[in-house]
């Protein structure tokens, strides 16, 4: 049996669009947004929470629905490394990941079949999708070796391993050159989603724009033109009218998105005037509340950041609060693992700092400013 992505089916729904004037020689259409109710959204009592390169995110790759999902089932498992490469920042050689498999060209993967969200009955249509992705070229944003000039790396995913009979595991066999981009932070940082909107998901369109405003998401919002927009979501001369595009492929996924996810978007069109396609879009980030669960993890790891700012660094009050007040829930996992490097550096090296506390402030206020300029 062969998989295959359901067609988005248009919006019963007709709202009126208003017509604002903007720029010179630019009109902004806006369409009325479905009601908000600001109320917490019900997501699982456990999600996962996936991390991957910007560069990932913007890879160009013609998936179908379950294989976007397979993707993001490796990603999932990629998370240490990922996670390695954000805390220690190092090249992707010298991840644990790539020591692990030193002698080889390829990093392997075994995958629970059971993370691919699919019962036994279906292994075929697993297989099939696998089959079709491991044929698929994917664009990766790279740098050439040679000339250091910007360019694409055009590969095939992964290799599969899939046992004849049912078993509980895949194993995925991906090429270093893949691999290195798949974990990499340390170039265009990364994207933070959750597994389980993108396995909720019922199209495809739904998984790329989620993942692509996930991305823009402590920004609240973006700016893409309609070129770069069609050629993220590979659909280049399909749905040419934008107004067929806006019901197939971005209202669908809207309304799949609308206060079920932990973000989701509101969107206007720019228009040339006398143009009858738009050239740009105007992304709008509505990020959902905050469940009391989020809420009270998120409190209890400052409190972690607290003691550690006063058990290994010596600071009062004066010093600890600026620093509590530049955590947010997007830099505190990075500034805890910024926190643990500098005790360490300091323990090494403590004959040479003459004062721990004023040193280890100034680090922190360096690491803040440039986590807000995007390093």
């Amino acid at each position: 049996m062969t998989t295959s992505s359901p067609e988005p089916q248009p919006t019963r729904r007709r709202r009126k669009t208003v017509i604002t004037k903007g720029c010179k020689d630019i009109i902004t259409k806006e369409w009325e947004p479905l009601p908000r109710t600001n109320a917490p959204v019900i997501l699982p009592d456990t999600v996962t929470l996936i991390k991957q390169p910007t560069i990932v995110t913007m890879m160009r790759a013609d998936f179908l629905l379950l294989q976007y999902k397979i993707f993001v089932s490796l990603m999932e498992k990629l998370q240490i490394a990922v996670n390695e490469s954000i805390s220690k920042k190092i090249t992707p050689q010298q991840l644990s990941l790539f020591q692990e498999f030193k002698e080889s060209n390829n990093i392997a993967v075994q995958i629970p079949i059971k993370n691919f969200g699919l019962p036994a009955d279906r292994y075929g249509e697993l297989k099939e999708a696998l089959k079709k992705m491991v044929t698929l070229p994917v664009e990766l944003d790279i740098t050439d070796p040679i000339t250091g000039e910007p360019a694409w790396l055009i590969k095939g995913l992964f290799e599969a391993i899939m046992p004849k009979k049912y078993s509980r595991y895949v194993t995925l066999l991906i090429d270093k050159k893949i691999a290195a981009s798949l974990v990499d932070v340390q170039n265009q940082g990364f994207t933070k989603y959750l597994k389980e909107v993108v396995m909720k998901a019922q199209n495809k369109y739904t998984i790329k724009i989620y993942l692509l405003i996930s991305s823009w998401k402590s920004k609240g919002g973006f700016f893409m033109s309609m070129e770069e927009f069609r050629e993220y979501l590979m659909i280049k001369n399909k749905y040419k009218d934008f107004k067929d595009l806006l019901k197939r492929v971005i209202r669908p996924a809207y309304e799949e998105l609308h206060e079920k996810a932990d973000c989701w978007f509101e969107m206007s069109a720019d228009y040339r005037e006398g143009e009858k396609e738009p050239f740009r879009l105007h992304f709008k980030i509505i990020t959902a509340a905050a469940t009391i669960q989020e809420r009270e993890v998120f409190a209890s790891q400052k409190k972690s950041v607290e003691g550690m700012l006063f058990r290994h660094f010596a600071m009062q009050d004066k010093h600890i609060q600026p620093l509590l007040a530049k955590i947010t829930t997007g830099n505190i996992q990075a500034a805890m693992a910024k926190l643990g490097e500098l005790k360490d550096y300091i323990l090494d090296n403590r004959n040479k700092i003459e004062n721990v506390t004023e040193y280890a402030m100034q680090a922190m206020l360096n690491f803040f400013a440039d986590w807000e300029k995007g390093k």
